[in-house]
């Protein structure tokens, strides 16, 4: 269905659950995978898998809360692929609850640091490169948290989440008339099994949409998705 031949992805968060899959589906479609985590020991079942389809990939240790690391990991994926043409902008935390007062100073800061924070150090590290070439896709993964009527109690990811949906569409309006793609896809729920029984969507489909937005047309750029699940019997 999608060919990648020949493109560079770049995943954060890349070690395990849905940036793994992200990672794998653009293999299998022919692309240069960079893969990305806070520790080169995490990536070894990622890389194991991209290994078994003969993939060409690099591992990268990255802390996305460090703009230094951000920097760094864009130089080292380009020297070694030669450009990159998509950055997918995976890795999150997950602060869950809303009573601020049992959460530490750490805690949220490290929250809006991880989910929102990481999502623009990211795409500063690579605009200049993908302004250059007048081509290029960032894809921000959000999630139904952040939607203007969700019920989520856990505030501080709700609104970071919430943020980085204004913050790609923002970024999408002054980018694309250069030729660069800005965009978003927020999964309501993301279940790894049991589809059938919970109303969620699983990460092969959200890897899916995502390959959808960094797939090449000649006018059309998808720039936010929302992604949920059809109806289950009850």
């Amino acid at each position: 269905m999608f060919n990648f031949k020949d493109k560079v992805i770049l995943v954060t968060g890349a070690a395990r659950g849905l940036g793994q899959h992200i990672a794998v589906a653009f293999a299998k479609a022919g692309a240069n995978v960079v893969i990305t985590a806070r520790s080169l020991d995490s990536l070894k079942e990622t890389a194991s898998k991209l290994e078994k389809i003969d993939s060409k990939f690099i591992k990268l240790k990255i802390d996305v809360t460090s703009y230094e690391d951000c920097e760094n990991a864009i130089s080292k994926a380009t020297k070694k692929f030669g450009k990159i043409d998509c950055l997918i902008n995976n890795a999150s935390g997950y602060l869950t609850g809303w009573d601020l007062r049992k959460f530490s100073v750490e805690d949220i800061e490290n929250e809006i640091n991880t989910t929102f924070r990481s999502v623009v150090f990211m795409t500063k590290a690579i605009l200049n490169q993908f302004l250059e070439s007048t081509n290029g896709t960032i894809v921000n993964v959000s999630s139904g948290a952040g939607l203007f009527h969700s019920e989520s109690n856990s505030t501080v990811y709700a609104a970071d989440k919430s943020a980085v949906i204004r913050f790609s569409e923002r970024m999408h309006k002054n980018v694309s008339p250069h030729g660069v793609r800005v965009c978003c896809v927020v999964p309501c729920a993301i279940r790894d099994k049991d589809l059938e029984k919970e109303e969620a969507v699983s990460f092969d489909d959200v890897a899916q949409a995502i390959m959808v937005q960094c797939s090449d047309g000649d006018n059309l750029a998808i720039q936010t998705i929302i992604l949920e699940p059809k109806t289950t019997k009850k």
